[in-house]
């Protein structure tokens, strides 16, 4: 499977390709990346390719080269700008020309960001603006400006004097005097509508012919006028194939095109000057061609520069091909070059006591009018003219001398040098100059071993010096439109390119002074090059030669003077925030910059107005100085350095001291005699107004190894030493440290001793045969006289864990419900108030009384009616108080007591309620002494209650003599009393016999009978089955 972020990659590259070749060729070419802390929001471009940024609410403009580094900042004279937005451009002399919209003020400034002059301000008159935010330039650096506010376009000359304006919809121009708002046909031919109406024009741009474009945000459209200010037409920007609602924010145009920066979109829209749709450049997102939250837009030659704001980078692309720039044909030479030849300078006396000088001009005039290439000036009419200007000619002709003399003299060319003997051997040093522009030509010299074979050698040199100049005949034109963009450290050249198509490179020439010898200095394939490494505010001579295919070079381009940069001052210090700490000092400082700096040198002097030497540098506005000297002030400049290595000028000084130490503690005191602990006291010295740390040290003997303990604040003066030793001598020392580090000399030492513990408890008694409880005496020596408490400890083994039990102020405890026939071991400590806890006593031990024995002999009764008995023995125990019965109706119970005695026998008869018939009990037995200690139980013992009689069976009821009678056979048993008659559920009769006669009959009535047993002891068996009898009437 294709990752999906992969496949939306490389389909927008298809994309972005297809945009570049199946349209018109958009070629990607690099990027600048810029820090997020920087907004920029405006972009221009110089002829140089120099990267002009502007940031809202700053008055700084940022400059990169072409290759992405920042090499200068412009600092605006006046307030911060672009608060609310505004625009900016660079002009053909550096000058840059800003429009804010929030003071709507149009300003000039120089190169150096000097101001030249306001204009404008709040107002709907002529000159005066609203919300302004597009500016731009014709060819005759008048200044175009986009009035949003106004909904208008204003025109002002170089100057900043308001020339005309130019209104939308109906209305005219305001005053103006040349402009003439008509309805005519649009340039392309097509017949026009009534012109639209302004709302918001926010950038407004003039292509080659003089056409002026207007970008309206809010209508989303871009109106056209001719250089006159008539109405042309518009270009339709929403609604491009189905897609509204734009934001068009920004445009530029070039090569016939215009290009608008669509903010919605992410996207530039590209459109011919006649309004035809051509194509659009990128998508939201972070890679090529792409943008997010896209802000400005420029364009020089054919390269297109797009702030990507999303992204933090400045994409650059190249649509087309340049535009060819327009040149003059070459000058041909057609006629023979007037020649001055001036006295050749003898330059050591060995020349000078031969003449070689003039001997050398001589024949160098004979050589020249031999060959008859040149017009060669005679040496009266040279002198004369010398003579006339009262100039020294010999030897060296300086540049302005030499176009004098080439203008009385009416010569375009002029031949000077030098002669010497060095090693007997002449050497001569010629240089062919223009007498116009007195910069040289040509040079060449000539070593000759003797004078015999000077003519021959003259004669060559006359050829070589021929030759140089006739190859120039053929060389390309001089190059021509030289102009400089200077910086600090460096100088852009540019200059037009040349018009003969061999010419395959440039030599630039440099000199420190325009009459001194000219240095090639460098080489270029293309129209410009970049010096660097130059001094500062300082001047520059240069001239440009163009070099073709065969190595011929041009004549020198006319001479141009230039000036590098002042370094920037550093600005002044607004504050300082420094520490005074042990030999050094850290420091930070502010100041209004708006620059990148790459670091900031730090450089110190011992005095305010002494030398002031580089120590440091640092990235951040704050620096750590050092190995200094405590207590001494020390004086501080600091300089900045730019990211191309301009180190600028010195800040203001400004001055730090070290600290001095802190004074020694001398109030320093323990107090003694607190448990495992000593508590520390001390006052520092009332004129250390900045402690900020005090380290107290301890050791275990005097003058023993003091060891720091604790860091404590200033504001503490008082410490307590915890977890000591009891009993134990300690020793102490303290020295303090100021907020700056610097400490004081450790102070004398003092002692102090620890609290002992209490003494150990004495005459321990652990007294036995107690009734489940030990009872503890003991005695304790008071030794302070101070409250204590007594801790007891117990194990139930003597070399068991012994546990905490009680704490206690009395010296005697009772330890209470414990088992019976039990010992257990005790020890006693003492602790004080402090917590101190002495030794611990002797261990001790005791046991509790024993139980009871256990009855013995249990006996039981049974088969009584409703009772059964119970006895025992008595136990031998002589403090046997009482016994108790415990019974239950299950062998295993549970048991309950049911009676307490003093005697060896019980009767249960459940308390009166009598028990229950033919029913089996349980009984145990228990002893209880005086101490009411309670025996273990007896065994059960079973005991059974007598049974009920059985009931009557085998009724048989008859009516007999008016009598109804009852009979059954006898219920066997030796202890049958009787049976107990019912008749109709009610108990009538108790009879002896096995017959009962039941006369109380009627005659027509039903009776019902039940009979029961009744034994002896009173005991009624269960009811037998009922009988029924009815007594019928008889028949009549």
């Amino acid at each position: 499977m294709v990752d999906k972020k992969i496949f939306y990659k490389l389909l927008f590259f298809t994309f972005f390709c297809y945009f570049c070749f199946a349209f018109e060729q958009i070629e990607y070419i690099g990027e600048i990346n810029y820090p997020k802390s920087l907004k920029f929001e405006n972009i221009e471009i110089d002829s140089v390719e120099r990267i002009y940024l502007s940031q809202k609410g700053k008055r700084s403009i940022f400059v990169y080269n072409k290759y992405g580094s920042h090499i200068d900042t412009i600092n605006l004279a006046g307030k911060n700008y672009f608060t609310r937005g505004g625009d900016f451009l660079i002009d053909k002399h550096g000058n840059l020309i800003v429009i804010d919209t929030s003071s709507n003020i149009l300003s000039k400034f120089n190169s150096d960001g000097s101001k030249v002059f306001n204009i404008g301000g709040r107002g709907s008159t002529g000159g005066m603006f609203r919300s302004a935010q597009g500016v731009c330039l014709d060819s005759k650096s008048n200044i175009y400006i986009a009035d949003t506010g106004n909904r208008r376009i204003q025109i002002f000359n170089k100057e900043g004097i308001y020339v005309a304006g130019i209104l939308s919809g109906d209305k005219l121009g305001a005053k103006t005097n040349n402009f003439i708002l008509l309805e005519n046909e649009r340039f392309t031919g097509k017949p026009i509508q009534k012109q639209p109406k302004l709302k918001a024009p926010v950038e407004i741009g003039l292509d080659d012919e003089g056409y002026i474009f207007v970008l309206d945000t809010l209508a989303r459209f871009i109106v056209i006028y001719n250089k006159n200010g008539e109405y042309m037409g518009n270009i339709n920007i929403n609604n491009i194939r189905g897609i509204k609602d734009v934001h068009p924010i920004d445009m530029t145009i070039g090569l016939e095109r215009i290009f608008v920066l669509d903010k919605k979109y992410h996207n530039i829209k590209i459109f011919q000057r006649d309004g035809r749709f051509i194509q659009e450049i990128g998508t939201k997102g972070t890679g090529r061609g792409q943008f997010y939250n896209p802000k400005a837009i420029s364009m020089m030659d054919n390269k297109i520069y797009i702030i990507d704001a999303g992204n933090n980078r400045i994409q650059i692309f190249r649509y087309g091909k340049p535009k060819p720039r327009r040149v003059e044909s070459t000058k041909q030479l057609t006629e023979r070059i007037k020649l001055a030849i001036f006295n050749f300078m003898d330059t050591n006396k060995a020349s000078k006591d031969k003449m070689l000088g003039s001997t050398v001009s001589e024949m160098l005039t004979t050589g020249f009018v031999n060959s008859n290439k040149f017009e060669v000036v005679e040496r009266k009419e040279i002198n004369r003219v010398v003579e006339e200007l009262n100039f020294d000619i010999s030897g060296m002709v300086s540049k302005d001398s030499a176009k004098e003399i080439g203008k009385l003299l009416g010569v375009e060319l002029g031949l000077v040098g030098s002669v010497s003997v060095l090693s007997e051997k002449i050497q001569i040093d010629v240089r062919l100059l223009d007498m116009r522009t007195g910069i040289i030509m040509t040079a060449t010299n000539k070593s000759i071993s003797s004078e015999k074979r000077l003519r021959k050698e003259i004669f060559d040199l006359v050829f070589d010096i021929e030759r140089a100049y006739m190859n120039r005949l053929g060389a390309p034109s001089p190059p021509e439109g030289l102009f400089a963009m200077p910086a600090i450290k460096n100088i852009f050249l540019k200059w037009d390119l040349n018009p003969e198509e061999d010419v395959i490179a440039y030599n630039i020439y440099m000199g420190k002074n325009k009459d001194e010898e000219f240095k090639k200095i460098s080489k270029s394939e293309n129209n410009e090059c970049e010096i660097q490494d130059l001094k500062d505010n300082s001047v520059y001579y240069y001239y440009i030669t163009a070099v073709d295919s065969e190595g011929k070079e041009s004549d020198p381009s006319l001479m141009l003077e230039t000036h590098t940069k002042k370094l920037p001052d550093f600005g002044y210090i607004l504050k300082i925030k420094s520490q005074s700490l042990a030999k050094k000092i850290k420091f930070t400082w502010s100041n209004p910059e708006e620059e990148v700096i790459r670091e900031y040198q730090v450089h110190r002097s011992n005095v305010r107005d002494g030398k002031y030497e580089l120590i440091g540098t640092t990235q951040k506005k704050m620096y750590e100085d050092t190995g200094l000297y405590d207590g001494k002030e020390y004086f501080y400049r600091i300089k900045k350095v730019y990211p191309n290595g301009l180190v600028g000028g010195f800040s203001n000084s400004f001055s730090c001291f070290t600290d001095a130490r802190p004074q020694t503690i001398n109030d320093f005191e323990a107090i003694p005699d607190l448990a495992r602990r000593i508590e520390l006291q001390w006052k520092p010295s009332i004129i250390d107004k900045d402690l900020n740390k005090f380290y107290i040290f301890r050791a275990d003997m005097s003058d023993g190894d003091f060891q720091e303990i604790i860091k404590l604040s200033s504001r503490q003066k008082k410490y307590i030493d915890r977890k000591l030793k009891d009993n134990t001598t300690y020793y102490y020392k303290i020295k303090s440290v100021d907020r700056f580090g610097l400490e004081s000399d450790l102070s004398r030492e003092i002692f102090a001793t620890t609290k002992d513990i209490p003494s150990t408890p004495q005459e321990v008694v652990a007294e036995s045969n107690l009734p489940r409880k030990i009872r503890l005496t003991w005695t304790f020596e008071n030794v302070r006289n101070e409250d204590v408490t007594f801790i007891i400890y117990k194990s139930e083994t003597m070399d068991g864990v012994f546990k905490e039990l009680a704490k206690l102020k009395i010296n005697e405890f009772i330890d209470r419900r414990l088992p019976d026939s039990k010992e257990y071991f005790y020890f006693i400590s003492v602790k004080d108030n402090d917590g101190l806890v002495s030794n611990p006593s002797e261990i001790v031990s005791a046991t509790t009384k024993p139980l009871p024995r256990i009855p013995n002999n249990i006996k039981v009764i049974s088969n009584q009616a409703r009772k059964i008995t119970i006895h025992w023995d008595k136990n031998p125990e002589p403090d046997i108080t009482h016994y108790i019965v415990y019974r239950s109706n299950k062998i295993k119970g549970p048991f309950k007591s049911i009676t307490k005695t003093e005697e060896t026998a019980f009767v249960d008869e459940n308390a009166g309620k009598g028990l229950k018939d033919n029913t089996s009990y349980y009984y145990k037995v228990t002893a209880v002494d005086a101490d009411t200690l309670e025996s273990q139980f007896t065994e059960g013992t079973q005991g059974t209650t007598k049974a009920l009689p059985s009931i009557p069976k085998d009724i048989v009821i008859e009516y007999k003599e008016n009598s109804l009678v009852l009979s059954w056979p006898p219920v066997a048993g030796d202890d049958i009393f009787g049976y107990i008659i019912y008749k109709n559920r009610k108990k009538v009769e108790v009879i002896k016999t096995n017959l009962f006669v039941d006369k109380k009959v009627i005659v027509g009535k039903k009776y019902y009978y039940q009979i029961s047993t009744l034994d002896n002891d009173q005991l009624e068996s269960q009811k037998s089955e009922k009988v029924i009898y009815k007594i019928e009437k008889e028949k009549k």
